[in-house]
C-alpha cells in the first residue's frame, strides 16, 4: 500500500523518503500513483492497494484512446489472432491486413488528469529511456 497526495493538475515529485522510495532499487522512479504533488491547506490524501489478484496486471499489445464530453477513455487491447488479410471482393486482391484484438481493460478519466497522465507517462518513458539506453520512437 502507498500514500499520494493528488490534486487536479500539478507537477508530480518523488514521495517523501529522501532518494525516492525505499522498495525502489537506487535511480530507479516511483509509479506515477505513488508520488506526491505539492499540496495547499485543501490537501486530499489517496491510500492505494491493489489488489493481488491484480498485481501481475494484463497484457496488452496496444491502445487506443478517444474521449467523450466529460472523460477520456483508454482501451488497452490484446491482439486475439495473427494479422488477417483482407481481400477485395470485386478483384480478390489483398489490400492490407487487419488484426483482430480484445479490449481487456477499458479505463475512464476526467479531462483534468489528462495532463498529469501525459506529465506522468513522458517521466517514466524518460527514466526507461536512461535506465535501457535505449530511444523510443513510438514507431516499434
Amino acid at each position: 500500500m502507498s500514500a499520494c497526495r493528488c490534486r487536479p493538475r500539478g507537477t508530480l515529485q518523488q514521495a517523501g523518503v529522501p532518494g525516492g522510495r525505499a522498495d525502489l532499487p537506487p535511480g530507479a522512479d516511483a509509479p506515477a500513483w505513488d508520488r506526491v504533488a505539492g499540496m495547499a491547506s485543501n490537501e486530499v490524501k489517496f491510500k492505494i492497494d491493489v489488489p493481488t489478484d491484480m498485481e501481475a496486471g494484463v497484457p496488452a499489445d496496444f491502445a487506443s484512446l478517444w474521449h467523450t464530453s466529460t472523460s477520456f477513455v483508454i482501451d488497452f487491447v490484446a491482439a486475439t489472432k495473427p494479422p488477417q488479410p483482407v481481400t477485395d471482393p470485386s478483384t480478390g486482391a489483398v489490400t492490407g491486413r487487419v488484426v483482430p484484438g480484445r479490449v481487456v481493460s477499458r479505463v475512464r478519466i476526467p479531462p483534468q488528469q489528462v495532463f498529469e497522465l501525459a506529465r506522468a507517462l513522458t517521466q517514466q518513458l524518460d527514466a526507461w529511456e536512461r535506465e535501457t539506453g535505449k530511444k523510443s520512437d513510438g514507431n516499434d
